[in-house]
């Protein structure tokens, strides 16, 4: 079975903050006795002298305390769904597979647990996929693939969900309320002691799906326009709008200041990082990636590769494995970059093709 795309939790890549170390400076003081004016230049020296060493002082801790800030803003702990810490998780809505579950139970884990448990089940290809993953699990589950595809087909949500949340809830309707009451997703049971009996298991399945259905992430008018304000940044050229060396722009570009954290938008491998480029540096001009400076490329499992370009700098390495939401690198201005308004040009570019070679919407994927 494959794996299944879905959102993680926002990971930063692990850097110590340096020890700076101001050298301790002692200077032995002149004699009082000694009052000549060779003396007195001396201890104007002196002064100078320790006078700097304070600003030197000053100046390191203020670096420190400067560097330590800047670990906690994108080391803070972030819910599914954000994707930079710069901006207050009100802005998104948390789902998992298209729909915000966050108010089905008290359980300040039960998205997270959710979103785990897809995202190890992956994707059933088949009704026989279905079956065999609840009978080698949940051997004694009343809950058949048939209740879950018909569940499904009713109210058009996927079976992978259906699933994850029936097996957080009541582990497929062996635990709990639930299994006393033809409830495997304890859709109605409360901590006040509530209880909802649906009579059968068929219909404690629909429960689910019902409850899901009414529960989706809306996603209409998803095209992100010039100056569309986001968490990441504000888009400058929207997919296929222009700049001045491109009639159709095949991605879209969001400005931000330089070292902006830069999330992946996907769950894959990482397959291409390209570093040590600087602003206006276009390569070779017989190089395919001519202009983008330091970029990541991280390619999902469908085959789509998602390019991260201008980048100021990269955390990540060829081979390794990403979730949605891990931070690829930090915004820059390396390749062609401009700015039309006396900017540092700092922005990213994400573009992302698929295996057939054509380039997609990226605001599909924001």
């Amino acid at each position: 079975m494959a794996t299944q795309n879905l959102l993680t939790p926002f990971k930063v890549p692990e850097v110590s903050v340096p020890e700076l170390k101001t050298p301790e400076t002692k200077i032995s003081p002149i004699p009082s006795t000694n009052k000549d004016l060779t003396s007195e230049i001396i201890h104007t020296a002196i002064d100078r002298s320790q006078h700097e060493i304070s600003k030197q002082n000053e100046t390191n801790l203020a670096a420190i305390e400067a560097f330590k800030k800047a670990q906690e803003l994108v080391s803070q702990p972030v819910s599914e769904g954000d994707i930079v810490p710069d901006f207050p998780a009100s802005q998104f809505t948390p789902n998992v597979m298209g729909f915000d579950i966050r108010s089905y139970a008290t359980d300040p884990n039960h998205e997270k647990s959710v979103a785990s448990i897809a995202e190890k089940i992956g994707k059933f290809n088949t009704l026989s996929d279905l079956n065999n993953y609840i009978k080698k699990n949940f051997p004694s589950s009343p809950v058949s693939g048939e209740m879950i595809v018909s569940a499904s087909a009713k109210y058009k949500i996927p079976w992978e969900i259906l699933v994850a949340m029936m097996q957080q809830d009541s582990s497929m309707g062996t635990k709990g309320k639930g299994a006393r009451t033809f409830n495997p997703g304890n859709v109605g049971n409360d901590d006040a002691g509530n209880i909802v009996n649906w009579g059968d298991w068929q219909s404690g399945v629909n429960a689910v799906a019902e409850w899901l259905a009414k529960h989706r992430v809306q996603t209409k008018n998803t095209h992100l326009d010039s100056g569309t304000k986001m968490p990441l940044g504000v888009v400058t050229t929207p997919f296929g709008g222009q700049t001045r060396i491109e009639g159709n722009h095949p991605g879209i570009d969001i400005a931000n200041e330089i070292g902006t954290p830069v999330p992946s938008f996907t769950q894959g491998t990482v397959t291409a990082v390209v570093t040590g480029k600087q602003q206006a540096d276009i390569n070779n001009p017989n190089d395919p990636n001519k202009g983008y400076g330091n970029f990541v490329i991280v390619t999902d499992q469908d085959g789509n590769q998602f390019r991260y370009s201008h980048l100021n700098n990269a955390f990540v390495k060829v081979g390794q494995e990403v979730g949605r939401g891990t931070v690829v690198g930090g915004m820059g201005n390396t390749g062609s970059t401009y700015s039309t308004s006396g900017g540092t040009g700092s922005h990213l570019d994400l573009r992302i093709r698929n295996a057939a070679g054509k380039y997609l919407d990226p605001s599909l994927f924001l």
